[in-house]
């Protein structure tokens, strides 16, 4: 899905309507959850990403950050992955129980 921004610039808006779907039918006739924030790797996020029902791995295309000297650069990094996982099912629930508590 293509929409124009503010300077009439097309922006995908694809990647966001599939995780709206996710989330419609993850969440059926609910309407609340719960954020459980934990940390692994980036190669075991890419993993529940992959194996994940409704899961998917979020990308910053301008993550900015200095290096020693103070000079700003951006890159493209993976900022986080996400999983909407319910009671019922326990393989997604699975995926995530090798993962710790975020510090």
């Amino acid at each position: 899905m293509m929409v124009g921004n503010d300077n009439n610039t097309p922006v995908d808006l694809s990647g966001k309507k599939a995780v709206l779907i996710d989330y419609a039918e993850w969440c059926g006739d609910r309407n609340f959850g719960r954020t459980i924030v934990l940390e692994g790797t980036q190669d075991q996020i890419a993993d529940i990403a992959a194996q994940g029902k409704h899961s998917g791995i979020t990308v910053d295309p301008t993550y900015p950050w200095k290096n020693y000297y103070g000079e700003l650069y951006v890159t493209e990094e993976v900022t986080c992955g996400w999983a909407f996982i319910s009671n019922g099912n326990a393989e997604d629930l699975e995926l995530t129980a090798k993962l710790s508590l975020h510090r």
